[in-house]
């Protein structure tokens, strides 16, 4: 519980650790359930690391992710997953070109 006086960086652990929380409930709802969960629009890398919780063998948990920003581009702008946090190996991200407009 965030208190009316608290500091800056007071509010900001307790929000993490609020969301730690909420992460490690969603994985226990999810460990035995069949989800595919979509994340559409995603623009931030780093808010993909809240949804990272159900990547255990036994789980039938799927994460679907569509972005417009080019989040997970490496070196030379060939899509990857090192460093971004995305889901999946290199083989399960796909990359879309924009439609010709006419």
């Amino acid at each position: 519980v965030i208190l009316p006086g608290e500091d800056e960086g007071t509010k900001a652990e307790k929000t993490l650790i609020a969301m730690e929380n909420a992460k490690q409930d969603m994985a226990n709802l999810l460990a035995a359930a069949s989800v595919l969960l979509v994340l559409d629009d995603l623009w931030h890398p780093s808010d993909l690391k809240w949804f990272q919780f159900a990547n255990r063998p036994t789980s039938s948990f799927r994460l679907l992710i569509t972005t417009r920003v080019s989040i997970f581009k490496g070196p030379g702008n060939k899509t990857t997953n090192e460093n971004s946090g995305a889901v999946g190996s290199k083989e399960e991200i796909i990359s879309l070109k924009a439609l010709k407009e006419e």
